[in-house]
């Protein structure tokens, strides 16, 4: 896949976490398990570190939800 952007990764990963955080958001029986398992699994290869994983999620879940703790 060609890089359109030049940030086209960042751009997938920060997808990827905001697609996991919303579906996670939902009450259990209206959250896509599989997709949601899925997504998880190619943002952890996409992004290759634990360090930034827990980045990007926990700086998703603060603009998603600010008012829960970080």
């Amino acid at each position: 896949m060609a890089d359109i952007t030049g940030r086209d990764r960042q751009i997938l990963i920060k997808a990827l976490a905001y697609a996991i955080a919303s579906i996670e958001s939902l009450p259990p029986l209206r959250q896509e398990a599989n997709d949601c398992a899925d997504m998880k699994r190619i943002l952890e290869e996409m992004v290759g570190s634990d360090q930034e994983l827990a980045r990007v999620t926990a700086s998703v879940r603060r603009h998603l939800f600010p008012e829960l703790p970080s």
